[in-house]
């Protein structure tokens, strides 16, 4: 598949080699850039789908969030509370040091779990996105939007997990940090 590259495109090619990188074939073009390419693209498609009146997304959509906080731990009960109140707020992260290299450090750390290179780049991707809208992860972990990376071209799975583990990955790395 082509891409059209503008000017912006070109000038962080040009840099990337200028920096001493090589660029001989599509896999040497940066992950940022491979991101910021695939967004264009998709934000096209729903031009155009927008354009002819067959857009899906125009209609409201429908926003499902599970809370484990929800259920009850006793176990008498096995349903959620469906009471008046609504669900309560995800609880703000602490994320030590600098916020880009927490998202590297937590792509890492994806990558590091599995074996299959399409997922390891599917992560990169993910992590390329983030860093492209300029998320870090407290902002991803607020906002709980794994549609917006699936619609991205990340894989539902990567994409699910890259929303849903980054307080597993802080829990974990504190302890490492501790320890």
């Amino acid at each position: 598949m082509h891409h059209k590259l503008l000017d912006h495109h070109m000038r962080e090619l040009v840099r990337w080699v200028q920096q001493g990188h090589k660029l001989e074939t599509h896999d040497d073009v940066p992950e940022e850039i491979r991101a910021q390419l695939y967004a264009q693209e998709q934000q096209g498609r729903k031009r155009k789908r927008q354009a002819s009146g067959s857009d899906p997304t125009s209609h409201v959509p429908v926003i499902i969030h599970n809370h484990i906080s929800d259920y009850s731990t006793s176990s008498n009960r096995a349903s959620p509370d469906h009471g008046s109140s609504p669900p309560p707020r995800l609880s703000p992260l602490c994320v030590p040091g600098l916020r880009d290299d927490a998202v590297e450090a937590y792509c890492e750390w994806h990558r590091s779990k599995v074996r299959s290179e399409t997922q390891k780049q599917h992560f990169e991707l993910a992590y390329s996105l983030t860093i492209a809208r300029g998320l870090d992860l407290e902002l991803v972990h607020e906002d709980n939007d794994a549609q917006f990376y699936i619609e991205q071209g990340v894989l539902e799975g990567v994409a699910r997990r890259w929303v849903r583990d980054i307080q597993v990955y802080i829990d974990q790395e504190q302890v490492v940090l501790v320890a």
